[in-house]
């Protein structure tokens, strides 16, 4: 049976996003048994909590810059987030406060702020903790990013900067570009192609079963 992740301590109600900052005060959210976890179960909740905060923070970052030309200042931390009943963030609450990104040049910059004064220490934080990679961390990220794109180019809107984003291997700042293709698509003869994820997000440790863009041939925790 898969592991149900545990109720996480009793804390208040409501956490800044500033939390994500430094390992000290995310280490005030694991569960209370988190002792108890194997390394790899570990992994698996912190991979999974990831997806939770990003896909609250990110997956309408995308949508409000792009359609609605207003860029929400997530790396200046203003929001906060509460816990669900597991310990994984639900809902996310960010400012109210957004900025105007009408051209090209200023959507292009709050991509870079985001990506550097947000997505970043948000990820470094988080693989602390884990003794783990950033890689895993900003696929996560990634991903839930695309997925904002996906949700623009349906309302028929200019997605080219966060495809960019995407297709570019270094930053402007040169440094090495973590979101690049979190997404590859694998050829079949006579067969739809595959969309698998580039890494995997390790949750089969919790799950036990695999999602269904793992780039894994099956679950290495299930019997043949």
């Amino acid at each position: 049976m898969p592991r149900t992740a545990p109720i996480a301590q009793s804390l208040p109600n409501t956490y800044p996003l500033a939390t994500l900052r430094a390992c000290e005060s995310f280490r005030a959210l694991l569960p209370q048994d988190w002792n108890t976890y194997r390394s790899p179960e570990q992994l698996a909740w912190l991979s999974k909590w990831s997806q939770w905060f990003f896909a609250g923070t990110l997956l309408t970052w995308g949508e409000q810059l792009l359609v609605d030309q207003r860029a929400y200042p997530l790396w200046q931390w203003v929001g906060s987030f509460s816990l669900n009943h597991q310990g994984f963030p639900d809902p996310i609450s960010v400012s109210h406060l957004s900025l105007a990104a009408q051209s090209e040049t200023e959507q292009y910059q709050a991509i870079q702020q985001l990506v550097s004064g947000f997505i970043a220490p948000v990820c470094s934080t988080l693989a602390e903790i884990a003794g783990h990679p950033l890689a895993l961390f900003w696929s996560n990220a990634a991903v839930r990013l695309h997925q904002s794109m996906r949700r623009v180019e349906q309302k028929q809107v200019a997605t080219h900067l966060l495809h960019h984003l995407f297709a570019t291997t270094h930053l402007l700042n040169g440094e090495r570009n973590r979101l690049y293709q979190p997404f590859i698509t694998l050829d079949q003869a006579d067969k739809p192609a595959i969309i698998q994820r580039r890494h995997c997000c390790m949750r089969f440790h919790l799950d036990k079963e695999l999602c269904a863009s793992c780039p894994l041939d099956r679950c290495p925790t299930s019997k043949r």
